[in-house]
């Protein structure tokens, strides 16, 4: 049995959850978490793609070789002129229930309707699209397993005119990422989401479970700011106690509540 983790922190997602914008037809704004406990009417999608509400889990299973299934939402607030662009982070939880038995099978993430940050089967990372070159630029230690839970995550960053995008892969012991930087004339497209693909030496079908999704605009501000919410929470909380105490006979209940 598997033992779900998520990289989300309890305070991120629910300041996540509050902030998200929830509509049908793939246009969402963001901060954006979908844990897929509800639907997944926000993605677009290629592919077979199997929502299980009860489980938490958005399946896809590719049952032929060199397929590619995706499911995206367009970002209203996110890509346009690099001058003037979000950066973004973006991630999510996996688990493999079947290999496909062929390399490069591949999982991965889309940004800016253009780029693609996935991990092969054996291991190999890439970031590639437009102006990027499919070339492995790193290697995850041991490969993909099944039933195993791995996070995914890709954060995008702008220095002026130029792009820089930094991909992760985590098993929760170990760690990989990669990075291509100072992109010139990046994608400007809105679609951020999800993207798997089967190799020509596919064997058998390639079954994954995602298990959450989320997108962040500028990622630092967004979770300086919802660190702040995670200390004025047990602040108030103290604030509340103290006057509720006010007034009382007996002081020494009082500072042990």
């Amino acid at each position: 049995m598997t033992t779900r983790h998520f990289t989300l922190t309890v305070g991120l997602a629910a300041a996540i959850a509050a902030c998200s914008s929830w509509s049908a037809g793939g246009i969402i704004s963001v901060p954006y978490w979908n844990d897929f406990s509800v639907d997944a009417d926000d993605f677009s999608t290629l592919g077979t793609w199997t929502l299980d509400t009860s489980n938490q889990v958005y399946n896809t299973t590719i049952s032929a070789a060199s397929t590619e299934s995706r499911a995206l939402v367009t970002a209203s607030d996110l890509g346009g002129s690099p001058t003037t662009a979000k950066s973004f982070w973006m991630s999510s939880d996996f688990t493999i229930n079947q290999l496909s038995g062929g390399s490069p099978a591949t999982i991965g993430l889309r940004a800016l309707s253009t780029y693609t940050a996935d991990i092969q089967e054996g291991g190999g990372m890439r970031i590639w699209g437009g102006s990027l070159n499919t070339n492995v630029i790193g290697t995850f230690p041991g490969g993909l397993q099944t039933d195993t839970l791995y996070t995914m995550s890709l954060l995008g960053t702008y220095y002026g005119d130029k792009l820089t995008l930094e991909f992760s892969v985590t098993d929760g012991t170990l760690t990989t990422s990669v990075s291509r930087e100072g992109i010139a004339s990046p994608a400007t497209g809105q679609d951020f989401g999800l993207r798997n693909r089967t190799s020509s030496t596919y064997s058998q079908p390639l079954d994954v479970d995602f298990h959450n999704f989320t997108l962040i605009p500028e990622p630092s501000s967004f979770l300086l700011a919802v660190l702040g919410l995670t200390v004025l929470v047990p602040a108030r909380r103290r604030r509340v106690r103290f006057s509720s105490c006010r007034g009382t006979r007996d002081a020494k209940v009082c500072r042990e509540k």
